[in-house]
């Protein structure tokens, strides 16, 4: 029986061996490599998407160096497979890379942690591809574990303001500043309490928040605050004119005109000062430096230095954009020397150009600075000799009494009178020169053809400048003017009629606002500074004027009677209530006199009682002349026969008041002390 067995178990084994070998074995699995296989597999770019619920912020990724694993090859269904796990920790690790901050599982989100993402690959042929969809937009969810890194843009600051004091830069309330390298940051932009001509860095930076870090420093800023008191190089950027100071030589009538001189501007008391937020200073010449140049100059010594007229010996200057400029103008300042010794009896030549005409000199030589004759000159054509100039249009009339201190050329002026009238065939054109109040306009012509040169002489009254020349033609337009100094103004006649007219106004010096209650805006501004200027007033004390505060019966009396310039009463008045002593009795008995007031009865003044608007303009009216006025005020509240009725017509139909609005003067208001010197102000310059 065993025999048999073992026979049996033989011959399977011979027929086992008799079959191929292929027919048992399985397949071999196919290589799977993570990186060279995947080289093929289009993965979507937003395949997983990091967010950071505690600040919304957010990034999107598709394949990532190390982001996936790989199963190893199944056969599955006949064919070989592969599935594709993705790294969620590496993605996590990039997400905390790029935003600068580490990350953590978010646990609120935690079920989008457990099921994995994945996707699968199959072989078909010679390479893997996908089998299915690829996932897509897969959201993780983590928690900021620290601040994230900023990311905008860094601050770039800039210089705004700067005093003796304090330093300003750019302003930004999500900006923090340091001006000690960072050691110490503050949320203001504006540093004080600083020293005076110091150097300082300034840097910015974003503040940090719940969710980010600060940024970077700003590129640091090097300023300085200003000195104590300006310096010669605070004036170096300044135009300032060549003609700043004329020395001239009473002696000899010699002069020389200079600009900035080193030395010649007293800086010691030129301290920064604040006014309505802008940082002012006053420069003051010193005038004995410019008079030691002159020595220096002519080789002589002078003495007995003073000015001519009143010119201001100071300039006001800002600052403005991290440099000072000029506030206003420069003065024009004439220093009047007495040479100590005679100066050489030196000759010059005065040479005379014809200016399209003839001289009949055409040099001569001084004597002692002076020419003994002047010649002519002749033109062809209907001309008239005018006389030489300095200039060839404008400039200062020659005369016997000129003093030449070097050689000169001079030039003849003429004047055209081949127009006198129409006839000839010339067409001529009235000029017509409009009467001026405070000063005086002449026309060369009363006619003229077109293309005639036309020259307009202005000359304002004492006290009084130009405020505006006009010139239009028949049709309203403007008409170029050009300025020949010395008052004198040029313009071509056109082929039509011309109308000029000017206006002047009061003069007063410019200096520096001393009320701190008066804002250049303010309506009032320009009156009070005339009024300053003018002795009408100096304010109520400390600094103030009180533009807001009523005024008394005695305060307006006295602003009238100072504008008038203080003349001298004949009399004492009779008002039982008016001091002798009192500083508005004179200005009573003036107002008395000239029939500007009658007091308020039972021989009294009130001088303490407030003024109201009605009774300031019936005031001013009266000091003006009471001139005939005709028709009716435009105001509901000014009855045709009120005894002020008149007053205000006047005052209104000048421009002096316009009313307080709504078409009411608002008569029985109180005129405050600002109204009253504006009526003033603008009663003299109307």
């Amino acid at each position: 029986m065993k025999k048999q067995l073992l026979s049996i178990l033989l011959c399977l084994i011979m027929v086992v061996g008799l079959l191929p070998t292929t027919a048992l074995a399985e397949e071999d699995a196919p290589t799977f490599d993570l990186t060279k296989d995947l080289a093929d597999i289009k993965i979507p770019n937003d395949l997983v998407t990091c967010i950071c619920t505690k600040t919304g912020e957010s990034r999107s990724y598709g394949k990532l160096p190390g982001g996936f694993s790989a199963s190893q090859p199944l056969m599955e269904d006949g064919s070989w497979t592969v599935l594709i796990y993705v790294e969620k920790k590496t993605y996590l690790e990039k997400f905390s890379q790029d935003m600068g901050s580490t990350h953590t599982r978010d646990t609120a989100h935690a079920s989008e942690f457990t099921t994995p993402i994945q996707f699968k690959l199959k072989y078909e042929g010679t390479k893997w591809v996908l089998d299915g969809e690829m996932p897509k937009d897969k959201t993780l969810h983590f928690t900021c574990s620290g601040g994230h890194v900023y990311q905008g843009d860094i601050p770039v600051i800039e210089l705004v303001t700067r005093t003796h004091t304090d330093i300003k830069v750019t302003e930004n309330d999500k900006w923090e500043y340091s001006i000690d390298s960072g050691t110490n940051w503050q949320g203001s932009s504006h540093f004080t309490n600083l020293q005076p001509g110091t150097e300082y860095t300034i840097i910015a930076r974003v503040k940090a928040t719940a969710t980010h870090q600060p940024s970077a420093n700003s590129e640091p800023l090097k300023t300085s605050t200003i000195g104590s008191a300006i310096t010669e190089k605070d004036l170096a950027g300044l135009n300032i004119p060549a003609n700043l100071v004329t020395v001239k030589c009473e002696t000899t009538g010699n002069s020389k005109a200079y600009g900035k001189i080193s030395g010649g501007f007293d800086l010691s008391k030129s301290t920064p000062y604040m006014e309505n937020g802008v940082l002012k200073a006053i420069v003051k010449l010193n005038l004995s430096v410019y008079k030691a140049k002159y020595d220096a100059d002519t080789g002589k010594t002078h003495e007995n230095a003073r000015l001519e007229g009143n010119p201001h010996m100071a300039f006001t200057l800002k600052y403005v954009k991290d440099k000072w400029e000029p506030d206003g103008t420069f003065p024009a300042v004439v220093l009047l020397v007495t040479c100590n010794g005679s100066h050489e009896n030196q000759t010059y030549t005065v040479t005379f150009d014809g200016n399209g005409g003839r001289p009949t000199n055409s040099t001569m030589t001084t004597t002692g600075k002076k020419l003994a004759s002047l010649p002519t000159a002749t033109r062809s054509g209907s001309y008239s000799f005018n006389g030489w100039y300095t200039e060839k249009n404008g400039g200062t009339k020659i005369t016997m009494a000129t003093v030449f201190d070097k050689d000169t050329i001079v030039y003849a002026h003429w004047t055209y009178t081949g127009f006198t009238g129409s006839g000839g065939g010339v067409t001529t054109y009235p000029i017509t020169v409009l009467n001026a109040k405070n000063g005086t306009v002449a026309a060369s012509h009363k006619t003229a053809p077109k293309g005639a040169t036309i020259t307009l002489t202005v000359a304002p009254d004492k006290d009084f400048v130009m405020d505006g020349l006009a010139v239009v033609d028949g049709a309203g337009a403007a008409i170029k003017l050009t300025d020949m100094g010395n008052g004198k103004y040029t313009f071509i006649m056109p082929a039509s009629k011309v109308t000029v007219e000017g206006s002047f106004k009061e003069e007063f010096p410019d200096f520096p606002n001393p009320f701190s209650d008066i804002a250049p805006s303010d309506f009032c501004c320009d009156a009070v500074m005339w009024a300053v200027a003018k002795d009408i007033t100096n304010g109520i004390g400390n600094y103030t004027f009180a533009p807001n505060q009523p005024c008394t019966r005695a305060q307006i009396v006295t602003f009238l009677w100072r504008a008038a310039g203080s003349p001298a009463p004949k009399s004492a008045s009779n008002f039982t209530d008016v001091p002798a002593d009192a500083y508005y009795a004179k200005a009573v008995a003036w107002a008395v006199e000239n029939g500007i007031t009658g007091g308020t009865g039972d021989g009294k003044f009130s001088p303490d009682a407030t003024c109201t608007r009605a009774q300031a303009v019936t005031f001013l009216y009266r000091a003006s002349g009471s001139p005939a006025v005709s028709g009716n005020a435009a105001f509901t509240d000014v009855a045709a026969d009120a005894y002020y009725a008149a007053a205000v017509t006047w005052a209104e139909k000048n421009g002096i008041t316009g009313g307080i609005g709504g078409g009411l003067f608002g008569s029985d208001q109180s005129c405050t002390r600002g109204q009253i010197v504006t009526f003033l102000y603008r009663a003299r310059n109307k």
